[in-house]
This record gives C-alpha cells, sequence and structure tokens, in this order.
C-alpha cells in the first residue's frame, strides 16, 4: 500500500504601504508628500501550489471589489519539504513593500524632486536590492538612516569591532565617526555613524547612535570617498530633524528622526482594521 503525506500551505494577507514626508523650508511644517497603499494575498505557487490559471481567477475576483487586493504567489522556485512555507510568503510580501518604496523612488527622480539640497532619507539601509545596476542614480541625493545595525563589523585597520568604537568615542551629541567605505553587491557605500542623544539620557551605551549610508556614485567619491563637508552636512541636518521625539510613544525614540517617526503614524492610520481586511475576502 502506498502511503501519500499531505501538507497545508498557508496563504497570508498583508497591508504594505510607503510614504514620504516633506519639510517646508519656509514654515518648518512636515507634511505628506506621497503615499502608496496595497492589500496582498500570498498564496503558495510552484509544483505543488495554485496553478496560474487559479492565480489569475482569483485575481479577476478580488480586483472587482470595493477595495482591489493583489495576489501573489511565494514558492515559484519550489517550496522545500524542510523549513517553514511561511517564511517565503513574508519574504515575497516584503519584496512587494521593498517594491512600492523604490516606485515612489524613481518618480521623485524622475520628477526631479530630489536635489543635494533637498535629499530623501530612507528608514533604514539604502541598499535597495531591487534596484538595477542602470539605475543607480535613482540614490544620488538619497541617505540611509539605521536606528538598528550589526555592532561585530570591523571596518578599521585594528579590527576593532564597531559596537566598541562606538562606545568609546561617540560621547558628545555630534559626535560622529569617520566614514568608512563598504563594498557591497557591485556598490560602494560611505557609512558612518552619528550620536544624536546624549547618553545621559539613554539606558543603552549604544542608544542615541544611529548609522548612515550614502551610495558613491562619482569617480572622485569611489576613489577617495565621500567629501568632509558633505558628511558634515548631512550629519547637521539629521541632528536637525531629532529634537522632537516619540518619547514614551515608542521604543526606539533615542534613535528616532521626528519625520521618519510621522511617517510610520500617518501609514499605520490608512491602514484597516483587521475586521475590515478579513471581510476583503
Amino acid at each position: 500500500m502506498e502511503s501519500s503525506t499531505r501538507r497545508y500551505l498557508p496563504i497570508l494577507g498583508a497591508q504594505i504601504s510607503a510614504a514620504v514626508m516633506r519639510r517646508d523650508r519656509a514654515t518648518g511644517r512636515v507634511s505628506v508628500f506621497a503615499h502608496e497603499l496595497a492589500n496582498l494575498v500570498a498564496v503558495p505557487g510552484g509544483g505543488i501550489g495554485i496553478n496560474q490559471g487559479d492565480v489569475d481567477d482569483l485575481q479577476a475576483r478580488l480586483s472587482g471589489s470595493r477595495i482591489p487586493v493583489r495576489v501573489i504567489a511565494y514558492g515559484e522556485r519550489g517550496i522545500p519539504e524542510t523549513g517553514q512555507p511561511a517564511d517565503l510568503a513574508v519574504a515575497k510580501i516584503n519584496e512587494s513593500m521593498q517594491s512600492l518604496e523604490v516606485n515612489l523612488l524613481e518618480r521623485l527622480t524622475n520628477e526631479n524632486r530630489t536635489s543635494a539640497s533637498s535629499m530623501l532619507v530612507v528608514d533604514g539601509s539604502v541598499q535597495f536590492t531591487k534596484i538595477p545596476l542602470s539605475n543607480r542614480s535613482w540614490l544620488r541625493y538619497v541617505v540611509g538612516v539605521s536606528k538598528t545595525y550589526r555592532t561585530n563589523l570591523r571596518f578599521t585597520k585594528d579590527k576593532k569591532e564597531i559596537g566598541a568604537l562606538l562606545v568609546e568615542r561617540l560621547r558628545q551629541v555630534g559626535d560622529r565617526t569617520v566614514a568608512f567605505k563598504l563594498d557591497f553587491r557591485s556598490n560602494a557605500y560611505a557609512v558612518w555613524y552619528l550620536r544624536i542623544r546624549e547618553r545621559r539620557h539613554v539606558d543603552k551605551p549604544l542608544s542615541g547612535i544611529i548609522k548612515i549610508e550614502r551610495l558613491l556614485l562619482s569617480e572622485e567619491d569611489l576613489e577617495f570617498g565621500l567629501s568632509t563637508d558633505a558628511v558634515n552636512n548631512i550629519s547637521a541636518s539629521l541632528l536637525g530633524e531629532k529634537y522632537v521625539t516619540p518619547y514614551g510613544k515608542d521604543e526606539r525614540w533615542p534613535n528616532h528622526l521626528y519625520p521618519v517617526y510621522l511617517a510610520e503614524r500617518f501609514q499605520k492610520s490608512r491602514l484597516l482594521g483587521e475586521m475590515q481586511f478579513l471581510r476583503l475576502f
């Protein structure tokens, strides 16, 4: 008698969003410049999942609802016997969210909304994996700011871990490291760390220190690194965005920039409630 093992593969629903905030130079007020929101349902694809015809049929049904839902398939290259299939679905959802962010970045670039005096700050790493090398110019006026980061990287000649270096050297607000060069996936980045909160106001040695990234594009930057003036100007601009804090409302407040916090709050306010979202299906 032959036996077979059934596998139950999850279907995940998600809401993804991307937003851009803009500070008015005249009034100092921060407002929403652009926002994109998508409702997703991630279904298993590949050999043991739903075939493309059924995916297309489901998409047609959900597209006609009052609030459109986009169907995405995970596991197109197969779903391994080991591991959690839900991890593949979550990875596919994250990929779709990154695509929203990249689309906004492309739009801002094509509309000439970014410049040396009007840079875009990305919440997190600037190492977009979905941007083709031919379109790296989209990142010319983009800075990535990370609230959390790896502390075991070794940039210096003495091979000291960056976490120990930050605790030792970044003691006062405005203290920063030099800009290190980081090579990653055929791109080169300038990476440095900046203290934006006083040590006596935080409870952990690395709280109040952010990581900053900037893609190196010009031949001069690739050969000599980002200029000191550029690093100082970017650092000073970021320091100016930290004064109003979400203290008491977000445990990450020591490493938060206020416009980033506002972008997160705005996006959450536009999401459907759990019961509303479930009724879409």
